[in-house]
């Protein structure tokens, strides 16, 4: 496994999680969606 698919895989762990606590905690739903987007995207980038 290269260490780009490990970070994608990574970045979409921890973006379910992130999107988890954030409908847990009742933040907007939006504005996590869109956290979560921009660390997808620079996770995959940079492999």
């Amino acid at each position: 496994m290269k260490i780009g698919d490990y970070l994608i895989i990574l970045a979409v762990t921890l973006v379910a999680v992130i999107i988890c606590f954030a409908i847990y905690r009742g933040d907007a739903l939006l504005t996590t969606l869109q956290f979560a987007l921009v660390m997808t995207v620079a996770a995959s980038s940079s492999g």
